[in-house]
């Protein structure tokens, strides 16, 4: 969660930093994708627990930038988001 926050910070302040210049600076925040990766083998409990298959990631993820959004939140990523934002608020009085 806090590398998360760290790269989150860094994207909007280079978005930021290039906005007039025409670079389009774009932040994916990708869930746990079950890539079959490993042969199959899962630490305890993570089997079913909040993935996405590759093909509902690629979807959803395309989706979003053919939309336009600067932010991809798939998956689980937009309860995390949700999450830390509020902690932040909570923690620094915001």
């Amino acid at each position: 969660m806090r590398n998360q926050g760290c790269l989150h910070s860094f994207t909007l302040s280079l978005r930021h930093q290039l906005k007039a210049t025409g670079v389009r600076v774009v932040e994916m925040v990708p869930p746990m994708v079950d890539t079959k990766l490993g042969g199959g083998v899962r630490a305890g409990g993570a089997e079913q627990q909040y993935m996405m298959s590759p093909e509902q990631f690629a979807t959803e993820a395309l989706t979003q930038l053919e939309n336009d959004q600067d932010e991809l939140l798939v998956g689980m990523a937009v309860h995390t988001r949700k999450h830390g934002e509020a902690m932040f608020e909570r923690l620094n009085g915001v």
